[in-house]
């Protein structure tokens, strides 16, 4: 065979012929040398859009088309005249490569080593467009754009350019303990917002270390670096739920246009985005039903502007009908004929300025104001008015799946969280306590002290063989029975009690009996209904046995 005029054969394993001329170390001119064999592969000129190349090839190995059946029969590389020193060593790696058994087709190398060299912020943009729920669904819009800021802030300004396999758990703990909240305002929920953060970061590397991104299993990186032992921070913000005479005056406090809201939250339990998406159609007066089918949600493009859509509820559970009560049903209709369109679609809820979609911002900057007027409510926030809803329902016995309903949860551990202690309830339920073991009135606690100095030696007293008890724990004892309050009582406190007890939510009622001797405990559970008892036992029981 003659290549620009020169003899290409067979060669030894370093690419030359023993019977040839000793090579010089290099090409002339880019020509192979005189009477140049190979024994693996091939040189040959080619000749593409007027212009000669070298054109290296070596037979595919036949054990790889059981791996990859498409391959073509020859591997082949064209480089010019002057490269062609690049194709020997490509020859050369991959007769290595076969006798290794580490072969594989060019184009997956080329893949891998482009893959190696991916970077982080290319991989996240990656992953963010084709992330998708469990179930296959995409995410959220809101959700990704969650992910976008928290990458845009936090993320790519520390791991944008480092390659993705280059991440380490050691630059993982330097990013969380240099974290920083890009808001001032957001210094005191500094611990929330990291972790959040690192939930999106620790998503993005467990995917890069998990999805194949090829028919062989292959990952990007063997391993995920993010090994914290984060916890989700404590909420900061002490939920703050309203009283009747609160709600109503912060009510009253609002514009008008606006102030059925406070109803439909802090009565009904929607959230602020369900709230400014109900449209007319939404209120079955007839039925006394309203229908959450939407919410209302505002997106950031990527130049930075702000819109507010309409979209799906923030869960599937979420889209829900929830009883209108009697005493909502005047002022639904008083704001539907005075606030809202004729159109079945018309929103309840309009900007004044532009006639659209109400922002959730403009909602907050309202309440913020509104809430200045009522002292009680200084610390509270919207959402404390869903919390108060769902609390004041659980105060007033409704189960765990009637709460869920009515909030559109899908679990009860999310909807237990909005279980919060209502001051008024709560100070009612003692109240009711002390009067059922007091039932004669004679063992209500002794006055903390008249100023005479009674009480304190009798303190004093108590002291010097170890059994103080201070006003506050006396007080606590008899109305739990500790003292001689209960053995008084005898059968008719313990029948009042029961009977404030069956009137308890199931949870209350259990922190009320956990903390009264054995033998009271048993007494007050022999006096309970049936119903009541055995719902009762069961849960007690079952704590026994975890």
């Amino acid at each position: 065979m003659r290549l620009m005029g020169y003899d290409i054969g067979e060669t030894d394993g370093d690419g030359i012929n023993p019977r040839s001329e000793p090579p010089t170390g290099r090409w002339d001119m880019g020509r192979p040398r005189k009477r140049q064999r190979r024994h693996f592969g091939s040189l040959r000129t080619v000749t593409k859009h007027g212009h000669e190349y070298i054109e290296a090839s070596y037979p595919t190995p036949l054990e790889a088309f059981s791996k990859w059946p498409n391959l073509p029969k020859r591997q082949t590389k064209t480089v010019i005249p002057d490269f062609i020193g690049e194709a020997e060593a490509w020859l050369s790696r991959a007769e290595r490569d076969i006798k290794l058994g580490a072969w594989i087709p060019p184009q997956q190398r080329r893949e891998a080593t482009r893959r190696e060299s991916m970077t982080f912020g290319e991989y996240a943009r990656r992953w963010l467009d084709g992330r998708r729920k469990a179930d296959g669904e995409p995410i959220r819009e809101t959700t990704k754009q969650k992910h976008r800021e928290a990458l845009r802030l936090y993320l790519l300004p520390f791991f944008g350019n480092t390659a993705l396999a280059d991440i380490t758990a050691a630059d993982v703990q330097r990013w969380w303990d240099t974290f920083t909240p890009y808001r001032a305002d957001e210094g005191a929920d500094r611990d929330a917002r990291r972790y959040a953060v690192y939930c999106t970061l620790r998503a993005i590397m467990r995917s890069a270390a998990t999805e194949p991104v090829d028919a062989d299993g292959s990952t990007l990186i063997k391993a995920t670096p993010c090994h914290l032992k984060a916890q989700r921070a404590a909420m900061r913000h002490k939920v703050v739920i309203a009283e009747i005479d609160q709600l109503q005056a912060l009510y009253e406090a609002f514009p008008k246009w606006l102030r059925l809201y406070v109803y439909l939250s802090g009565y009904m339990g929607l959230r602020e985005g369900e709230c400014l998406g109900l449209q007319r159609r939404d209120v079955d007066a007839k039925n006394m039903i309203l229908h959450v089918r939407r919410a209302a949600k505002t997106l950031t493009h990527a130049d930075g502007t702000r819109e507010t859509v309409l979209g799906a509820t923030k869960t599937r559970g979420s889209v829900r009908d929830v009883r209108i009560p009697e005493f909502l049903a005047e002022p639904i209709a008083d704001h539907l004929r005075e606030f809202t369109g004729s159109e079945p679609t018309a929103l309840m809820f309009t900007a004044p300025r532009t006639g659209g979609i109400c922002t959730g911002q403009t909602l907050r900057n309202t309440f913020n104001r509104a809430k200045g007027k009522v002292p009680a409510l200084a610390g509270m926030r919207p959402h404390d008015l869903r919390d108060t809803a769902l609390t004041r329902l659980a105060a007033m016995g409704a189960t765990n799946g009637e709460i869920m309903r009515q909030a559109g949860h899908q679990t009860l551990d999310v909807a237990s969280r909005y279980q919060h202690t209502m001051e008024s309830h709560y100070t009612g339920v003692l109240d009711s306590l002390t009067h059922a073991v007091n039932s004669d009135g004679s063992h209500a606690p002794a006055p903390a002290g008249d100023g005479t100095g009674e009480r304190q030696d009798a303190t004093e007293t108590d002291a010097m063989d170890g059994t103080a008890t201070t006003p506050a724990s006396a007080t606590a004892m008899d109305a739990t029975g500790a003292g001689n309050g209960p053995q008084a009582a005898g059968t008719d406190g313990a029948g009042r009690l029961a009977g404030v007890l069956a009137r308890m939510p199931l949870t209350a009622r259990l922190d009320v009996l956990r903390g009264l001797p054995t033998e009271r405990r048993y007494e007050i559970l022999e006096t309970l209904d049936t119903t009541t008892q055995v719902e009762t036992m069961r849960e007690l029981l079952r704590e026994t046995e975890r």
